[in-house]
C-alpha cells in the first residue's frame, strides 16, 4: 500500500473513531435523560399514591367519627326512653302503695299491727305486685277477717312499700351504668338491644353509614337480606340487613349514581348515573357486567321488567329508553316528554311503563309497541318518582309541590291527593302488601299512608336532611330511606 493509501486509511479510521465515540456520548446522555425521567415519573406516582391513601385515611376517619356520633346519639335517646319508663313505673308504684295505705285505713284495720303474729310472708319469686296488692286488701276486707293473715300482710306491705322504691332506684342506676359503659365502649347498637329488650320491632331506625355523599336511592334484594344503595360519591354500596354491615362497594362510575335497582330474579344490579351510562353488575360477585351507553345527559332512574329481561332508564335527555339485559342492546326510545324524565316504573304484568317528568306530568307507555297510552296532568310541579301498587291497578306520583297523588289506571283518574308534607315529595314507594305507602321529602321526614283511606298513618323522623328514597322489604316490615345527610336509616314498620 502507497503511502498516500496509508494515510487515507487512517483518516478513515480516525473518524470512525471519532464518529463512534460522539455516538456513545450520545447513547449514554439519552440513558441519563430517561433515568431521569423515570426517577421523576416513579416521584409522582410515589406523591399521588400517598396523598390518595392520606386521603382514604381521612375519609375513614371521618366516617368512623359520624357512625360513632350517630351511635352515640341513639344510645342518648335510648336512655332517655329507659329513664322515662322506669320513672312512670316508679311513679305507678307510689301511686299503689298510697291507694293500698287509703283502702287499709278506710277499714281501720291499722291496730292489727300490735297484735303478734306467727311469721313473716314475703313475695315469690316473680310475684304480679298488682295482684299481690289486690288480693291482699281482699284479704283484709273480708268478714270476719283472719287476724294473723291480715297482720302478716300488712306487716309485708309496710315492707314492700319501704323496699320497693329502693328496688327501682337500684335498677335504674344500674341500667343507667350499663348504659353509659355501653356508649363509652361504642359497641351499643341501640336499636338492636331495644327490640331484644322489648321482644319485638321498635320505632327506633337502624343507621347505615359509609357514603361520602348524599344518598340518592335505596332498593331490597327480593329475599330482603341485601340492601343496595346508590349515592352522589359515585358509588354503590351493598349491605347486610340483619347485621346492619356493608357487605361490598361498587365502583365505576365517573358522576353521582341516581338510582339503583336490582333484578326480580335477585341475579343483577343496575345503576344510573349523572355520567350518562347505565352498568349492569352481578350481585354475587360485584363484578360489572356491562355499560349501556346511549343517553345525552344525565341518567335519573332505572326500573326492571318483571321478567328481568329489560331495563327501562330515563335520562335528563328527555328520553326513556328500554334495554335488553342479556345483550344490552337498546330495544326502544320513548319520547315525548318536554323536559328531563326524573322517574321510571313498570307495571307488574310489565306491559306499561310509567315516567315521572320536570314538565309537571306522568305518562303511561306500552311497552310492546313503545306508544304512549295517555298522559296524567294534575300536578302543579315536578314529578319526582312514579310507582305501581302491586296489583298494577293503582299509580301513585310524587311532586315538588309536596303532593302525593293516587291514579286509576284503567281510566287515568286522580283517585286522591296525599297532602301533609311541608316540602317537594322526592320519593315515592307502595308497600308489598299493597296496604301503605311511603313517601319521602324535602322536609326531612318519612311519611307513611293507608292506601284504602287517604289517611296520614304516622311520619318517620330521624333524618337531618332532605329524604331523597324510600323503599319497602319484600315482607312489609321494613322501610328504607336514604337521605342528603348521607346516611340510610332502616325503620321497623310493621
Amino acid at each position: 500500500m502507497s503511502e498516500p493509501d496509508l494515510l487515507q486509511r487512517q483518516r478513515e479510521i480516525l473518524r470512525t473513531f471519532r464518529q463512534a465515540t460522539a455516538t456513545r456520548a450520545q447513547v449514554e446522555a439519552d440513558a441519563e435523560a430517561r433515568r431521569e425521567a423515570d426517577c421523576a415519573a416513579a416521584d409522582a406516582a410515589l406523591n399521588k399514591v400517598q396523598q390518595e391513601a392520606e386521603t382514604q385515611r381521612a375519609k375513614a376517619e371521618a366516617d368512623a367519627e359520624a357512625r360513632r356520633k350517630a351511635e352515640q346519639q341513639a344510645a342518648v335517646a335510648a336512655l332517655n326512653q329507659v329513664r322515662q319508663i322506669a320513672t312512670a313505673e316508679l311513679a305507678e308504684a307510689r301511686q299503689a302503695q298510697e291507694t293500698t295505705k287509703a283502702a287499709l285505713a278506710q277499714v281501720d284495720l291499722q291496730h292489727l299491727l300490735e297484735q303478734p303474729q306467727p311469721a313473716s310472708v314475703d313475695l315469690y319469686p316473680g310475684a304480679n305486685r298488682g295482684q299481690e296488692l289486690v288480693d291482699w286488701v281482699s284479704v283484709a276486707t273480708t268478714t270476719p277477717p283472719p287476724p294473723w293473715s291480715i297482720q302478716a300482710r300488712i306487716k309485708a306491705l309496710q315492707r314492700w312499700r319501704e323496699g320497693s322504691p329502693r328496688q327501682l332506684a337500684g335498677i335504674l342506676g344500674v341500667l343507667i351504668l350499663f348504659l353509659a359503659i355501653a356508649i363509652i365502649a361504642g359497641g351499643l347498637k341501640p336499636c338492636r338491644w331495644l327490640d331484644s329488650l322489648l321482644g319485638h320491632r321498635s320505632d327506633c331506625p337502624r343507621a347505615l353509614s359509609g357514603h361520602g355523599d348524599l344518598v340518592t336511592s335505596v332498593v331490597f334484594l327480593p329475599d330482603g337480606q341485601t340492601l343496595a344503595s346508590g349515592s352522589r360519591d359515585e358509588t354503590v354500596k351493598l349491605w347486610d340487613v340483619t347485621s346492619g354491615q356493608e357487605l361490598r362497594t361498587l365502583s365505576g362510575h365517573t358522576g353521582a349514581v341516581n338510582s339503583v335497582a336490582f333484578s326480580p330474579d335477585g341475579m343483577t344490579l343496575a345503576s344510573g348515573s349523572r355520567d350518562e351510562t347505565v352498568k349492569l353488575w352481578d350481585v354475587t360477585s360485584g363484578q360489572e357486567l356491562r355499560t349501556l351507553s346511549g343517553h345525552t345527559g344525565a341518567v335519573n332512574s332505572v326500573a326492571f321488567s318483571p321478567d328481568s329481561k329489560t331495563l327501562a332508564s330515563g335520562s335528563r335527555d328527555k328520553m326513556v329508553k328500554l334495554w335488553e339485559v342479556f345483550s344490552g342492546r337498546e330495544v326502544r326510545t320513548l319520547s315525548g316528554h318536554s323536559d328531563t324524565v326524573l322517574s321510571v316504573a313498570f307495571s307488574l304484568d310489565g306491559k306499561f311503563l310509567a315516567s315521572g317528568s320536570g314538565d309537571n306530568t306522568v305518562k303511561l307507555w306500552d311497552v310492546s309497541s313503545g306508544q304512549e297510552v295517555r298522559t296524567l296532568s294534575g300536578h302543579t310541579s315536578w314529578v319526582s318518582s312514579v310507582t305501581f301498587s302491586p296489583d298494577s291497578k293503582i299509580l301513585a306520583s310524587g311532586s315538588g309541590d309536596m303532593m302525593v297523588k293516587l291514579w286509576e289506571m284503567s281510566s287515568g283518574r286522580e283517585v286522591r291527593t296525599l297532602s301533609g308534607h311541608s316540602n317537594a315529595v322526592l320519593s315515592v314507594a307502595f308497600s308489598p302488601d299493597g296496604k301503605t305507602l311511603a313517601s319521602g321529602s324535602y322536609d326531612n321526614t318519612v311519611k307513611l299512608w293507608d292506601v284504602s283511606s287517604g289517611q296520614e298513618v304516622r311520619t318517620l323522623s330521624g333524618h337531618n336532611d332532605q329524604v331523597w328514597s324510600v323503599a319497602f322489604s319484600p315482607d312489609s316490615k321494613t322501610l328504607a330511606s336514604g337521605s342528603r345527610d348521607k346516611m340510610v336509616k332502616l325503620w321497623g314498620v310493621e
